[in-house]
């Protein structure tokens, strides 16, 4: 990837909040790379990202690996 490339990526960049059910079997181990609100089984996510597609996937990723 170019400069150019990052730097355009970068200037893109927004927050999103990202609502998601809390997974039954879920358990948390080591950093958390968003700030992350939990009540009652729902969370409440704000990740920093190019796109809403690309935070929901942050988000699911992180809570189904």
């Amino acid at each position: 990837m170019d400069a150019k490339t990052v730097i355009e990526r970068i200037k893109n960049l927004k927050e999103y909040v990202i609502e998601y059910e809390l997974p039954e079997d879920f358990v948390f181990s080591g950093n958390v790379p968003f700030d992350l609100r939990i009540s009652e089984n729902q969370i409440t996510a704000k990740v920093v990202a190019g796109s809403q597609k690309e935070a929901d996937m942050i988000v699911r990723n992180f809570f189904t690996d």
